[in-house]
């Protein structure tokens, strides 16, 4: 990556926590940095990128009997890159007033008799700015996946490198022989399996959230994005090329609403399927 250097200018770090004896909590954690710099030339991965007026905040809260409240936000003034590869320009963006935040939702529900019957985990993420400018030319995808792999065999080689400096012997993932458990693919699969151990997991151990007896539990979630202003300029070539093509647009916005629902399948309430 060549010569590179970092300065970075006013920061401030606060943390705020309220407990008390009934294992109530209220724990909020705030970052913030007037501007920041980040340079690197002379190198086959060469650039600037630079912000300012960064906010990076969370928190998490926790009420007797009540199930937790986690969220998290960032935003910026404004965030500007340039992105070089092999001494060639590839990617040049600035984006004005960036946000994103994030926040999980428990709910519950029941029936007359006072048996739950659902219960509900959601992870809402939201994305905002004002303004987006990008140039890229006609190699920028293909030269940013070789940066990708670069910098990856770069901090693998280090993270080695450190390993046997402090003389951390690596363990042998050897157990990818042993058997395992296997969840019949029609039922539930792939990624699912991964979702529906971390839902357990909470519903069991940390009883965050009810196991409903004849009810479903669902997992979903929200994603949105929007912005005032979006320009696109794609390079005929190289950044210096003499055509190019311009794309706009205003207001544009777009919304995911996944969601999941895990229930018993079966009459004796042993297989667990997915509905989406």
């Amino acid at each position: 990556m060549g010569n590179t250097s970092w300065r970075a200018r006013r920061g401030l770090l606060r943390a705020i926590a309220k407990l008390n004896s009934r294992s109530e909590r209220n724990i909020t954690l705030t970052f913030k940095l007037d501007s920041s710099e980040l340079s690197a030339h002379g190198g086959a991965i060469s650039g600037e990128i630079a912000l300012s007026r960064l906010l990076l905040s969370a928190s998490h809260a926790r009420l007797a009997n009540q199930p937790p409240r986690n969220g998290a936000k960032i935003q910026l003034r404004w965030l500007a890159a340039k992105v070089e590869w092999m001494s060639r320009a590839i990617l040049i963006g600035r984006c004005e007033k960036p946000a994103i935040s994030l926040g999980d939702e428990f709910s519950r529900e029941k029936n007359e008799a006072g048996e739950y019957i659902r219960a509900c985990v959601r992870l809402n993420v939201k994305g905002s700015w004002e303004d987006l400018q990008v140039v890229i030319t006609r190699g920028t995808v293909d030269d940013i996946q070789k940066i990708v792999n670069k910098l990856k065999t770069f901090f693998e080689e280090q993270l080695k490198s450190s390993k046997m400096v402090w003389g951390i012997q690596q363990k042998n993932t050897g157990s990818a022989s042993q058997p395992k458990d296997e969840i019949a693919p029609s039922v539930i699969n792939g990624k699912e399996v991964k979702v529906l151990d971390s839902v357990t997991e909470i519903q069991f151990k940390e009883k965050i959230l009810p196991i409903p007896q004849h009810g479903e539990t669902v997992v979903g979630g929200f994603v949105g994005l929007e912005a005032a202003r979006v320009s696109l300029a794609c390079m005929h070539g190289e950044m210096n090329a003499h055509s190019w093509a311009l794309f706009h647009m205003r207001h544009p916005g777009i919304v995911f609403t996944p969601e999941a629902k895990f229930s018993y399948i079966d009459r004796d309430e042993d297989v667990i399927g997915l509905y989406d």
